[in-house]
């Protein structure tokens, strides 16, 4: 095989002279035809072609013009990277690679990411236009999340009412217990609910302590018998009766 080409772009290597390769792979092309969309993406709803299928698509018109590919792969840094080579009977060569992260460390989602690098690696070196993308499989689901139905919406939005009007509820029970004392507890402060405790509240962008857990209502007494709290809510006060 011919020595690598130093003048070769970063993302392609190649041998010295690609001119017979170059020749060959242009008579190739214009006797390729599309890969067929024979695999469904259930995930996005849409038909891709697989490697099995740009194969059948490339590898008689490579074959018959003289060239071969091969397609190993390695890990490299916690990445998989697929090298694809197109090699020529006159010993020209070129190469080009594409690496990603598999999204689970499984025999399926390696193997499935190697197969996602093969073939677009292998459309990519050939010239052939890349068809809809299923770039799940890529990520080791290869459709196995599906898309949630109208019906399945529909019911999560009323699981999720349901569990905030729970919530409402337990934190209405909750303040109807506990209101008598936290207001004493103000009264305590000297500081009146309606009129400075409310106010602040919002001013901070806060629930109103009715709206609040009984863990945040204890929270912010606490922050209201401090210096710090005083001050603020002192700031607060003053500055609104500026206005």
């Amino acid at each position: 095989m011919d020595t690598p080409n130093a003048a070769a772009p970063s993302w392609l290597s190649s041998s010295t002279t690609i001119a017979q390769l170059a020749t060959a792979l242009a008579a190739a092309q214009g006797e390729m035809e599309d890969a067929s969309k024979d695999r469904r993406n259930d995930h996005f709803g849409s038909r891709y072609a697989d490697l099995a299928s740009v194969v059948q698509a490339v590898r008689a018109p490579l074959s018959k013009h003289g060239i071969a590919f091969v397609q190993p792969a390695e890990w490299r840094e916690g990445r998989l990277t697929v090298r694809t080579v197109l090699v020529h009977k006159s010993g020209e060569w070129m190469a080009s690679e594409l690496s990603a992260k598999p999204q689970q460390d499984t025999p399926q989602g390696i193997g499935s990411t190697i197969t996602y690098l093969r073939r677009y690696s292998l459309m990519s070196m050939t010239g052939i236009a890349p068809d809809d993308d299923d770039g799940e499989a890529g990520e080791g689901r290869d459709g196995a999340a599906k898309r949630p139905t109208k019906e399945e919406r529909e019911a999560a939005k009323r699981q999720q009412e349901q569990a905030d009007a729970q919530r409402r509820a337990a934190h209405d029970g909750a303040w109807a217990k506990e209101q008598a004392g936290f207001f004493a507890q103000l009264k305590t402060l000297g500081v009146d609910y309606e009129r400075e405790v409310k106010p602040f509240c919002e001013h901070l962008q806060r629930p109103k302590p009715s709206e609040m857990t009984s863990e945040d209502r204890a929270r912010l007494l606490s922050y209201l018998g401090t210096d710090a709290g005083k001050n603020k809510l002192m700031q607060f006060l003053t500055g609104a009766a500026a206005k």
